[in-house]
């Protein structure tokens, strides 16, 4: 279901590919066991905290528009803030995804090494389409499509590609 959430929004934000994006606002979501929540505010933050008894897990000072939270309730994924479209002019150390354990930075993950061919990415009006994370697959993997339709997969654990996808 979730991938075909993921695959649905890929579709809509590439019809509006180079509009702006929306007005940092808060950002809320649940591990995939529904055990944990993370909240992600401008303002304060960003949060995680066990559902049951509200217990904040880990704090982290900087907010983000596109995150996803592990079953564990410790790791955390970030993606970059212009999603799934990255200026003309990109550097090839551009972060588009960082993993987290208990709100600290463990591993950034540059456009170089997801896309080593660079030649895949699309171009829009004024951005370039990379891909999309799709989130958190059933065994715990985060899940990336790439414009070119291939699926990559990183252990959230350690932020390195994996093989594992069963």
């Amino acid at each position: 279901m979730n991938r075909i959430i993921a695959i649905i929004l890929l579709s809509v934000i590439n019809v509006y590919a180079d509009t702006p994006l929306p007005t940092p606002s808060k950002v809320t979501g649940l591990s995939v066991n529904g055990q944990y929540e993370f909240v992600s505010d401008p303002q304060s933050g960003t949060r995680a905290t066990e559902v049951r008894t509200g217990n904040i897990l880990w704090t982290i000072d900087d907010w983000f528009r596109w995150c996803f939270l592990a079953d564990d309730g410790s790791h955390f994924v970030t993606g970059y803030n212009g999603l799934n479209l990255i200026p003309q002019n990109y550097k090839k150390d551009l972060v588009l995804i960082t993993f987290w354990k208990n709100g600290t930075k463990i591993r950034k993950v540059t456009i170089e090494e997801i896309i080593p061919n660079l030649k895949i990415l699309e171009k829009t009006v004024s951005h370039y389409h990379w891909g999309t994370i799709s989130g958190f697959t059933k065994n715990g993997l985060i899940e990336i499509l790439l414009v070119n339709n291939e699926r990559i997969f990183y252990d959230p654990k350690t932020g390195n590609k994996t093989e594992q996808h069963n």
